[in-house]
């Protein structure tokens, strides 16, 4: 039913756009907008897939497939979901200690919990959360983000310097490019014309995935309760920010 309301929520509003004045315009610039996020994004997804332990593709596959199901049952219709750096800290613990299964069963009772806080309309008390604790966990992801990296940006000493330079020139010059977007490409250029480094991500096969329950850890939901409350939530936290900027 609630995909039912949001498919015709999406044809009204499409062909609302179409039949305005400034309808073909809409768009074009919505997807601009679409294009641009999704470039952004995917340095950023392969980064965050192989941090959390769960390798580049799945890291691909959560933001592509985590983005339509967003869109279609959100409630902000301006905004963007993706992986995101703030739960590397949690989810390579998790997957780590319990594998790709336990990761699994996390992220359903984590989806479990917001679900209650809708029910019980107990998001709004999230906001509450003083933002000081969201930046220091924010910068604490950031500090262990920087530790997973530091290994491999090391065994490349040239193409990490070439790709910061370059991501900090785009920030002050080149502010309607995605800086990482332009790091990336400078990285790879580099390495392909002058340094063909062994250090690969390795092949990323571009073809649907197949679809796997996997073997999930009933036993452990008593231990897996509480990286589950913590994903809730940064992830409700997160997206209410965010919504409260986009809605002005």
């Amino acid at each position: 039913m609630r995909f039912f309301l949001c498919s015709k929520k999406l044809y009204g509003v499409v062909e609302g756009m179409i039949r305005s004045k400034n309808g073909l315009q809409s768009i074009r610039n919505d997807l601009l907008g679409g294009l641009t996020a999704a470039v952004v994004a995917l340095p950023l997804a392969l980064a965050f897939g192989i941090a959390s332990g769960a390798g580049a593709l799945a890291g691909l596959y959560a933001s592509i497939f985590g983005g339509l199901v967003a869109a279609v049952f959100g409630g902000c219709g301006v905004q963007i979901t993706g992986p995101t750096g703030a739960m590397i800290a949690v989810l390579t613990l998790v997957v780590s200690e319990h594998g790709i299964g336990g990761m699994l069963l996390t992220g359903a009772l984590a989806g479990f919990m917001q679900v209650l806080l809708g029910l019980f309309r107990l998001g709004a008390f999230v906001r509450y959360l003083p933002r000081s604790v969201v930046a220091g966990f924010t910068n604490g992801v950031a500090i262990l983000f920087f530790m997973t990296a530091v290994g491999d940006a090391l065994n490349e000493i040239l193409i990490t310097v070439i790709t910061v330079v370059v991501i900090v020139i785009a920030l002050r010059f080149f502010k309607k490019i995605p800086e990482s977007l332009l790091g990336l490409v400078a990285g790879l250029l580099v390495n392909e014309i002058f340094i063909h480094s062994p250090h690969l991500v390795g092949d990323i096969a571009f073809k649907m995935p197949q679809l796997s329950v996997g073997i999930m850890p009933f036993e452990k939901i008593s231990t897996l309760l509480m990286p589950a409350l913590t994903i809730c939530l940064l992830g409700s936290i997160s997206s209410l920010l965010s919504a409260e900027v986009t809605d002005g």
